[in-house]
């Protein structure tokens, strides 16, 4: 609030008592024009004009600064100076006013023009909104996703525990996964799993749709066929059952399946891309934030990979890697440690890392890509 002496705010109230004009109400109100509506409806006014002139100034200076930029009491004097142009009392309102201008700019800082309200701006460079249907189209894009779960098997013979991955359907019942879920072991101590026993675990993957709370049923089905798989570009081609083992008779195709682009994406530093997948074997989940594509990485031993800062845990692996428009770009796979460096102001040490899926059709055999690329055909129409 304006800290004024009590002798300035005599000489402002003494001065506008002696403006005859202001003893009659319909003047008074006109010297709070271009003040808020809202403040003003709320003085407790009096038809006794001094009790009101005086009900009026104390209101007015305790309101401070308007969100223009001027201060309430400084709008209020110059609207009395309209009733009082060329007598005694307006040369003294023109001399309290040059005093008081002096003092709200001396002694209390105004605001600049950046805190004043304006319209609505843009922030970001880049828009950073989305249609509302990207929620809608995210959501039917979550239930083509899916838990995988993969018994161990050691010589040929069943062994306890399972694998936990995510996968996706790439065709009404083709469903892509790594092939490092599939396998099964973890490679810090254990060799890697026998061609036989690899085959065996596909056949004995299981797979759950719907697995998206703790407390709701999930939908099970059964891998019939290993289609084809790679080392180098870590992923398994997995046929399912279109016949569920839950108890909900669900079809496969109900699920329905994702579209993928079919050549190597454009992208740029900083791109968003989406992921949907299953951690730590847990209900589904989604990362949307701090989301950014940061490198394309192709060497001998691990061709084309795409790295990025979207969030995901173990379990994670065989998760789609979307783009804004929903489309699958990569088969998500692993982590990689990366020389420290600042990204949005913080330290980041690891990148999350997928293979491209146009490499990953390119390795698949001609009779496989062809049923691959027919289902996305029919995407289209």
């Amino acid at each position: 609030m304006l800290q004024l002496n009590s002798d300035f705010r005599d000489n402002l109230l003494d001065t506008l008592l002696e403006i005859p004009a202001l003893r009659n109400q319909e003047n008074r109100d006109l010297l709070l024009r271009n003040l808020p509506p809202g403040p003003v409806s709320a003085i407790s006014r009096s038809s006794a004009f001094i009790t009101d002139l005086n009900n009026i100034t104390s209101a007015v200076e305790a309101w401070g600064q308007l969100n223009s930029g001027e201060w309430a009491l400084v709008v209020l004097t110059k609207n009395a100076l309209r009733f009082a142009k060329g007598t005694q009392q307006g040369q003294d309102l023109e001399t309290l006013l040059g005093e008081l201008e002096t003092l709200t700019v001396r002694e209390i800082p105004l605001l600049t023009p950046l805190e004043v309200p304006i319209e609505e701006v843009l922030i970001w460079q880049q828009d950073e909104r989305l249609p509302v249907n990207f929620l809608e189209r995210g959501f039917t894009a979550s239930k083509a996703v899916a838990k995988v779960i993969v018994p161990r098997v050691l010589n040929g013979v069943p062994s306890p525990g399972t694998s936990n991955g995510s996968g996706w359907l790439i065709s009404p019942d083709l469903l892509v996964t790594n092939h490092h879920v599939i396998e099964a072991r973890d490679k810090r101590y254990e060799p890697a799993a026998k061609e036989a026993d690899f085959k065996a675990q596909a056949l004995m993957a299981t797979v759950w749709f719907n697995y998206t709370d703790r407390n709701v049923d999930y939908t099970e089905y059964q891998c019939v066929e290993l289609v084809h798989f790679s080392v180098e570009f870590d992923y398994a081609l997995l046929r399912l059952s279109p016949i569920s083992l839950s108890s909900s008779n669900k079809l496969l195709p109900t699920w329905g399946y994702l579209s993928v682009i079919q050549s190597k994406p454009i992208l740029l530093k900083g791109s968003r891309l989406n992921i949907i997948q299953h951690p730590q074997g847990g209900p589904q989940r989604i990362a949307i934030r701090s989301n950014f594509y940061v490198d394309y990485i192709s060497t001998r031993t691990s061709p084309e990979r795409i790295r990025y800062l979207t969030d995901t845990e173990p379990g994670s692996s065989g998760s789609p890697v979307f783009n804004d428009e929903w489309q699958v770009l990569a088969l998500h796979h692993a982590a990689v440690k990366v020389p420290d460096a600042k990204y949005k102001d913080e330290v980041v040490k690891y990148n999350n890392q997928g293979v491209l899926i146009n490499a990953i059709l390119d390795n698949l055999p001609d009779a496989v890509r062809k049923e691959v690329q027919e289902a996305q055909a029919n995407l289209s129409k």
